[in-house]
């Protein structure tokens, strides 16, 4: 049996996770992500380019997108490039 955890980056899903080992799936909601991006790198220019990449379709949109983010301000490309997913 699979499990799917959907976490929001906080630390209080460690546990679960720890508990259910290989057995879960671990994505992240997009929305909780986005309101700690938002409280990180606050501008709606930074809040427009993460749902373009979130909602990127392809990888090849997404191969596209990340590089607008880095050049507007590499610490926030790294910061969603650190999560892991």
């Amino acid at each position: 049996m699979t499990a799917m955890i959907m976490s929001d980056g906080d630390k209080g899903l460690i546990n679960g996770k720890a508990i259910l080992g290989k057995r879960i799936v671990q994505t992240y909601c997009c929305f909780h992500t986005c309101q700690n991006f938002k409280a990180k790198f606050g501008t709606q220019l930074m809040e427009q380019l993460f749902w373009e990449i979130a909602n990127a379709r392809s990888e090849a949109v997404y191969t596209i997108r990340l590089p607008d983010l880095d050049a507007q301000r590499s610490e926030a490309a790294n910061y969603l490039c650190g999560i892991d997913a």
